[in-house]
């Protein structure tokens, strides 16, 4: 049972992104990728300076490109199909391309009304999520 609960919670969240994205699950899984890898290793930094908690963005400088072929080798799709969709990502101005081969998310993506919202119903879902897991004796509260 708490394998379906968490499964199901996954799918849940999944489609919640991907309708706020308005886009195809691999797309999305790149677009994903891009928007973690480039807050990653400034979210790892102890301690996280105050003027950058909450919903804050990162100064430009600090979020990191990756490339194609780290996008490919971190969501296990094939690097052609990584290049096409970052190819349209560009197009649609969901990402940028800096230097030769590394691509970053458009600069405040979540910061508009729309996105909080999006947060909000993940943070729903994961209460859902905590309470279903607590109910079945996985968590203790």
């Amino acid at each position: 049972m708490a394998g379906f609960a968490m499964l199901n919670s996954y799918l849940r969240q999944y489609r919640i992104i991907a309708d706020y994205l308005e886009m195809k699950p691999a797309s999305a899984l790149v677009f994903l990728t891009i928007m973690l890898a480039g807050s990653q290793r400034f979210v790892r930094r102890s301690p996280i300076q105050d003027e950058f908690r909450g919903i804050a963005p990162l100064p430009r400088e600090e979020v990191i490109p990756i490339s194609r072929r780290a996008l490919a080798s971190a969501t296990g799709l094939p690097r052609e199909t990584v290049r096409r969709i970052v190819a349209e990502l560009i197009a649609s101005g969901d990402v940028t391309e800096v230097g030769r081969k590394g691509v970053i998310t458009r600069f405040g993506e979540l910061l508009s009304p729309r996105s909080h919202r999006v947060v909000e119903l993940l943070a729903s879902e994961y209460v859902q999520t905590f309470e279903t897991l607590s109910r079945l004796g996985v968590l203790e509260q």
